[in-house]
């Protein structure tokens, strides 16, 4: 990457299960571990990544009660959000990526073993208007790098039309 690009700092939320919460062994925990693991990586990086219920606890605006509004007001403001697609949470907020003018931030990542069903079909039409869709497979590209490697190729895809347009 030439340095102009690697200047280009993004504002980037990462959507999962909840690290700072206790979940049983297994898959919500593992994924919960990666999710702190990518928005670690990221400022490491140089960007600005934040969950955004860490973003919710430092609110300034009484008048916004709204958790889900308050997300879909962050959505139109990040450059990037990445969703590890695996909890209820994390499928709803599938629903701030309706126009094609969000939908391109969105980097979703689904388990292999939940590619049926109606959440991934939503994820799919998002794919249609934007967003980019990936899967991985559950455990070894949570343990591995694969799924950081995923990632990071959406933020340079990201840093790259940034350049263009500034």
């Amino acid at each position: 990457m030439f340095p102009a690009l690697r200047m280009i700092k993004l504002k980037v939320l990462v959507f999962g299960p909840d690290p700072t919460a206790a979940h049983p062994p297994g898959f919500v925990a593992d994924l919960s571990r990666k999710r702190a693991e990518i928005r670690n990586a990221l400022i490491a990086d140089g960007h600005d990544a934040a969950f955004p219920e860490d973003l919710w606890k430092g609110i300034s605006d009484p008048s916004i009660d709204n958790p889900y509004l308050w997300e879909m007001s962050l959505v139109r403001e990040y450059d990037l959000i990445v969703n590890l697609v695996g909890t209820f949470g994390a499928v709803d907020e599938l629903s701030l990526f309706h126009k094609p003018e969000l939908a391109w931030k969105a980097a979703l990542f689904f388990n292999s073993d939940h590619v049926k069903g109606l959440a991934y079909s939503h994820a799919q039409a998002l794919e249609a208007i934007g967003a980019t869709l990936q899967t991985y497979t559950y455990p070894i590209d949570l343990t591995s790098c694969s799924l950081m490697t995923q990632v990071q190729a959406k933020v340079e895809a990201v840093r790259t039309a940034k350049y263009f347009v500034s």
